[in-house]
């Protein structure tokens, strides 16, 4: 293992790739690159065993020095329509194993005539978007495994090569192998700090006590960030008594600049988001109805979810997605709006308002009882909206 750890030396420093499925996802790469400028992508750094497997990884898909400038927007769109499973399971590959187990180890190294098809189907992985049909197998134990194919053993990290020459798709598993756990090492990270720092926004608030104005117009900023994208100074805020006690109002916070009008209320004993929204002079997001096109509906659901993730965390789990939008009697909407309610792990939902003619996402509010109200309308408790169509997305 002298030439990998040479090759581990020299590419420790460098940053690798991210990661498509055959023709439909190259259709994807080439509709992304026209609208996306070059990315730049997150160095590889772990610490501990972590570091030691991570850079490991880049030695191996860099058994040669190959250039992956013009590469990397393919290994990004692969690697995108990893969910958050399949990275857990590529993440097991380095958290269940032995704890003297430095890096991954081979049962015997590559012939000279593998060595050279590896090194030009990793250019044509990079380069070309050309992938495996099938995933390298990856057990926890060898027992009552056949190993007559190449397989990955999680407890002891190693690959077993069986006795005779790997084929181009055994060689291409393992290369895809290879950016995948890479690939789900870093989104660990970014999970990590994500948590980190959501912890910091909530060390920020004195526990079981009114928060300040001055905190509430600091979270009221951070919420116009994640959800308009949006720079606020000087945020304004307002006490509001609300019905149950003069002692838990809210605050309600917010923000102007040339174009639109932003508020936040927030609740004043926890802090917690109740909504978020933005206005803009002259236009009335009620005002018009709009054309139904579900393929749009069901489309506009990520993005739904991107903004759930930059309020809530990436961390944060959603239980399902559910699409909700009026029907009148020509197919349309009639106020123009499209609702989006991302269901968390206690019941509770965000509803996400997208006004369809303005192509917008224009509010968000919390659903204390959103399961509840679900679970008593399939019940035949509460009557549904006769005009109301609901798609589960996820």
């Amino acid at each position: 293992m002298d030439f990998l750890d040479r090759k581990i030396r020299k590419k420790a420093t460098q940053t690798i790739c991210h990661t498509s499925k055959e023709y439909e996802q190259k259709i994807d790469l080439i509709l992304q690159q026209i609208k996306e400028d070059n990315s730049k992508f997150l160095s590889c750094k772990k610490k501990g065993f972590r570091l030691g497997y991570a850079i490991c990884v880049l030695a191996m898909l860099a058994f040669i020095s190959i250039p992956t400038t013009a590469a990397i927007d393919y290994v990004k769109m692969r690697m995108s329509y990893l969910d958050e499973k399949e990275q857990e399971k590529y993440q097991e590959t380095v958290e269940t194993t032995l704890p003297d187990t430095e890096a991954i180890t081979y049962i015997r190294p590559f012939s000279m005539e593998e060595q050279q098809r590896y090194d030009k189907l990793m250019l044509e992985y990079e380069g070309k978007g050309v992938f495996p049909k099938g995933e390298l197998l990856i057990v926890d134990t060898l027992e009552n495994v056949d190993k007559k194919s190449v397989v990955y053993e999680n407890r002891t990290r190693t690959l077993y090569l069986p006795d005779r020459s790997l084929t181009d798709e055994e060689l291409l598993q393992i290369i895809d192998f290879y950016h995948k756990v890479d690939y789900s090492l870093q989104q660990s990270d970014i999970v990590r700090q994500e948590k980190e720092k959501q912890k910091k926004l909530e060390k920020a608030l004195p526990s079981n006590e009114a928060i300040l104005k001055e905190q509430a117009a600091q979270i009221a900023a951070y919420y116009i960030k994640a959800m308009f994208d949006v720079e606020s100074n000087n945020v304004e805020v307002d006490y509001i008594e609300t019905d149950i006690s003069e002692e838990d109002g809210d605050y309600l916070c917010s923000y102007e600049d040339e174009e639109c009008k932003y508020h936040v209320v927030l609740q004043s004993s926890t802090a917690k988001l109740t909504s978020i929204d933005m206005s803009m002079e002259d236009v009335d997001f009620y005002a018009k109805l709009a054309t139904i096109d579900e393929s749009i509906f069901i489309s506009k659901a990520q993005e739904a979810k991107r903004l759930f993730y930059n309020i809530y965390g990436e961390y944060t789990e959603i239980i399902s997605i559910t699409c909700s939008y009026k029907k009148d009697e020509n197919d349309n909407v009639p106020y123009g709006n499209v609702l989006y309610y991302l269901e968390f792990e206690d019941g509770t939902a965000g509803r996400f308002s997208y006004n369809v003619n303005h192509d917008v996402f224009w509010q968000m509010i919390y659903f204390p009882n959103y399961r509840d109200m679900r679970d008593a309308e399939k019940r035949g408790d509460i009557e549904i909206e006769k005009d109301r169509v609901y798609l589960d997305i996820e």
